[in-house]
């Protein structure tokens, strides 16, 4: 799947897309929308649904999405689970992703979200 890393200054995340036994290295799953910083795993046509929506917010908001996203900004972290809905992070980093507990562990031993995120791509095959 994915690793996802954020603190209050910066967010990173691994490039592998996976589908099944097969696995190719892709774009960057970060985008910038707006003011904030916004990085996904999941269900690669819910994602592109979710940050449709959230760019322009005029179209019909998208239901039974299948993702989970980090977003990054001026009023601090916050992370979505299968909904456009933002949820506030009080702690000071997130790790999220099948590459979560080691990325977490990494940010627990003061690793940045960079360096995070290439400590999980050597513990977790799927990021």
């Amino acid at each position: 799947m994915t690793t996802i890393v954020a603190n209050l200054k910066e967010i990173a995340a691994d490039s592998r897309t996976t589908w099944g036994d097969e696995f190719c290295v892709t774009g960057d799953k970060i985008e910038i929308v707006g003011r904030s910083v916004v990085a996904t795993a999941g269900e690669t046509s819910d994602i592109f649904r979710f940050l449709r929506w959230w760019k322009d917010q005029t179209q019909e908001r998208p239901t039974e999405l299948d993702f989970t996203g980090i977003m990054l900004n001026e009023q601090g972290l916050w992370f979505f689970a299968d909904s456009c809905d933002p949820m506030p992070v009080k702690d000071p980093f997130i790790a999220v992703g099948t590459g979560g507990m080691a990325a977490k562990a990494a940010m627990l031993c003061g690793k940045s979200p960079k360096r995070a995120v290439e400590i999980a791509i050597m513990c977790d095959k799927n990021s």
